[in-house]
């Protein structure tokens, strides 16, 4: 059995739960799971990047649903 390929979100802000915020960083997933969170995109995980834009990436909330 092979394992996923690893996709790793690009965003203006990532939010991470231990730790300040880092702009313009990135979140690695693999299988549903997140296997690395960094600010250098030259330290990330080969795999598929997707840039999100301006977004806010904040892996501790889901739905979050803000104005």
């Amino acid at each position: 059995m092979t394992s996923a390929q690893v996709t790793v979100l690009r965003a203006a802000w990532i939010c991470p739960i231990a730790g300040p915020p880092i702009p313009q960083g990135w979140v690695a997933v693999q299988d549903g799971r997140i296997t690395g969170v960094g600010s250098d995109l030259r330290d990330a995980p080969p795999g598929s990047v997707r840039d999100l834009g301006q977004a806010a990436v904040m892996p501790a909330l889901v739905n979050a649903h803000t104005h």
